[in-house]
């Protein structure tokens, strides 16, 4: 599982291209590798555009008690879910560091599903995924998490300013991608 892009790629394209397969399928939703490895209660979104991929990862991942997964062949989607929800994520870590209150961290993370759906709209992914572990559930996962503390450590910890989120650019494990947040 990765996330990101690549030279305005999305990784199942870049790798459709680099390995000439259709064979493509990615997985994404709110799991800390620590809960897995506990084998809490856990909830994925497995996405290909390939029946026989998909078939194989449901396979795969049918008899492992803890995992529910969720089907679809929106890989667009999927891929955008785990992009996007890191930078809602930062923000409203950066929310939690200026201590606003529970209503405005609310009603920012309403927004910025409606914003999410909005792109997803725009590249050509069914808006209806972020209604998925992909998409919300990971979201809330990230944005809610004291184990996800990096907007809040960016606030008390870094100077920079924030002039929109089209134009930072952080280097955290695909954190940030400025080509998917520029699209109007």
């Amino acid at each position: 599982a990765t996330k990101g892009m690549i030279d305005d790629s999305l990784i199942s394209n870049f790798l459709k291209n680099e390995l000439n397969t259709k064979r493509i399928a990615c997985i994404s939703g709110p799991s800390f590798a620590n809960d897995i490895l506990k084998k809490g209660i856990i909830g994925l979104t497995l996405a290909s555009n390939n029946v026989i991929t998909l078939d194989y990862f449901r396979h795969l991942f049918k008899d492992i008690s803890y995992l529910k997964t969720e089907i679809t062949h929106d890989i667009i989607g999927v891929q955008l879910g785990g992009i996007l929800k890191n930078i809602i994520a930062i923000g409203s870590g950066i929310l939690d560091g200026i201590q606003v209150s529970s209503s405005t961290k609310a009603k920012f993370l309403t927004d910025s599903s409606k914003e999410i759906k909005n792109i997803f709209r725009n590249l050509d992914g069914n808006y209806k995924t972020f209604d998925t572990y992909s998409g919300i559930g990971d979201l809330f996962l990230t944005a809610t998490s004291k184990e996800e503390l990096l907007g809040y450590n960016l606030y008390f910890k870094a100077e920079f300013y924030i002039f929109s989120f089209a134009i930072i650019h952080l280097l955290f494990s695909g954190t940030f991608s400025k080509q998917v947040i520029s699209v109007k």
